[in-house]
């Protein structure tokens, strides 16, 4: 597959970017809405865009999902910056992004265990952390994030997508 085809796939997986972005005037109002921060794309942040690559990455590499599998999770989330898991680098109060390492890290978990999610206790571990660090309950409950564990790598399919891993 071609690295177009694969940058096209992610940005129509990411909340479709590209219908997204067409219906706004300026970037500015698709990545921020005035007065409304929290509506606004999460793909428009770089720190999610870097998180989302390594995540992506990272599940394709160690084989816990195909590209395709891995673009059918992504387009699963939902795409709002308020809304998790994006709310682990968005503070909603001040409407800015929160570029701590800690926070980073913290999305990296998260985007794990809803895309492919190692074990259970992975994702338990994800949601204790984010109760640590942003102080309130992670809102997607353990039982959805734990559907996605499987026994053995490669063997989890995602609505039926199918693909090849990325060599």
């Amino acid at each position: 597959m071609e690295i177009s085809a694969r940058i096209d796939g992610l940005l129509n997986a990411a909340g479709d970017l590209p219908k997204a972005y067409a219906s706004v005037t300026t970037a500015k109002d698709l990545r921020a809405p005035k007065d409304a921060a929290a509506t606004g794309h999460a793909f428009m942040r770089p720190v999610v865009q870097k998180t989302v690559a390594r995540a992506l990455s990272s599940a394709v590499k160690r084989r816990a999902l195909t590209w395709d599998q891995a673009l059918a999770g992504l387009s699963k989330l939902p795409w709002s910056v308020g809304d998790a898991p994006w709310s682990a680098v968005f503070n909603e109060a001040t409407g800015a992004m929160i570029g701590s390492k800690e926070n980073t890290e913290l999305l990296d978990q998260l985007l794990e265990v809803h895309l492919a999610p190692p074990s259970k206790q992975a994702v338990a571990r994800a949601r204790k952390r984010f109760k640590d660090i942003r102080g309130q309950q992670y809102p997607v409950s353990e039982a959805d994030l734990a559907k996605n564990v499987s026994s053995e790598a490669g063997e989890r399919e995602v609505d039926g997508a199918q693909g090849e891993p990325a060599q």
